[in-house]
């Protein structure tokens, strides 16, 4: 397929336009994501990973989430955070008053 100037324009304006919204989504939720889940399976502390201490990342594998999941505590506090989360949403209509009419 062959490209004339009008449709190279079109492509050129449209990329234009969407290219802020990428790379918001790149920066803001891509990039926070892909860096969480690899510093999910490394030894990363901000105590001890800093500009001021010189010692490296380890990779540990499923050794953070063994220990996460061996907390005696764990599905209180998991139970603790669903029921916040579920109670935002449906406590929400409640803070409008009564419905518009």
């Amino acid at each position: 397929m062959s490209w004339n100037k009008r449709e190279t324009k079109r492509l050129l304006a449209g990329l234009t336009f969407i290219t802020p919204n990428i790379i918001g989504f790149a920066v803001f939720t891509l990039f926070p994501l892909v860096f969480s889940f690899v510093m999910a399976f490394t030894n990363w502390d901000v105590r001890r990973h800093n500009i001021f201490t010189d010692e490296s990342v380890r990779f540990v594998g499923l050794a953070n989430f063994a220990r996460l999941f061996g907390e005696p505590d764990f599905l209180r506090y998991l139970g603790n955070t669903l029921f916040m989360m579920m109670g935002i949403p449906f406590g929400w209509p409640e803070a409008w008053g009564p419905p518009f009419c």
